[in-house]
């Protein structure tokens, strides 16, 4: 897919996010790592709103 294919519609936000997350890291294990963070970080406001209800 091109840049102007993703640009339109619902993939803006998904493009932008990868070209910074890309250009804000300096290594594969670095990428894994913010990944493996902001997937621990979902999973504990989804329990906190569970517990919450």
């Amino acid at each position: 897919m091109t840049n102007e294919k993703l640009k339109k519609g619902q993939y803006d936000n998904a493009l932008q996010y990868t070209k910074y997350i890309l250009s804000n890291s300096s290594s594969i294990d670095e990428l894994i790592n913010k990944n493996n963070m902001q997937f621990k970080y979902c999973e504990e406001l989804k329990n906190e709103f569970k517990e919450k209800k």
